[in-house]
């Protein structure tokens, strides 16, 4: 994983059409779509988004500095954790513009220095 600052909202978002879904979390609505789909967007209501495919995610926030900064989540960096994929049915309330029912996640684990696992990373992998 490796973070990134940006300027504004807009540059943060300039290289995430790579991925294939957007959860954009905004002050007056909470968008799930494609990609693609994405158009128009008012960058001033952006608290928060997630660019994510089954290869990796760009989580874009505002850290506690107030900075608009992403981190980049590859597949890559967990080879050897064991991982799962987990269907999320979606309220009617979290899914905005409603185009899919269900959030895939992919959730990482590792064993501690005990013996116990442990959940290393949930992150967002597909859209239904």
């Amino acid at each position: 994983m490796h973070e990134k600052t940006y300027a504004s909202m807009k540059e943060a978002f300039e290289d995430c059409e790579n991925y294939k879904f957007a959860l954009v979390y905004m002050m007056s609505r909470l968008l799930l779509c494609k990609t693609d789909d994405l158009k128009n967007i008012e960058f001033d209501e952006v608290t928060e988004a997630r660019f994510f495919d089954e290869n990796g995610e760009k989580h874009i926030f505002v850290n506690e500095s107030y900075e608009i900064c992403s981190v980049y989540i590859e597949d890559t960096a967990f080879e050897g954790k064991y991982s799962e994929v987990d269907k999320v049915l979606l309220s009617k309330d979290f899914q905005g513009e409603k185009v899919f029912e269900k959030l895939e996640v992919k959730i990482y684990y590792d064993y501690d220095d005990d013996g116990q696992i442990y959940k290393v990373l949930t992150r967002c992998f597909s859209a239904e």
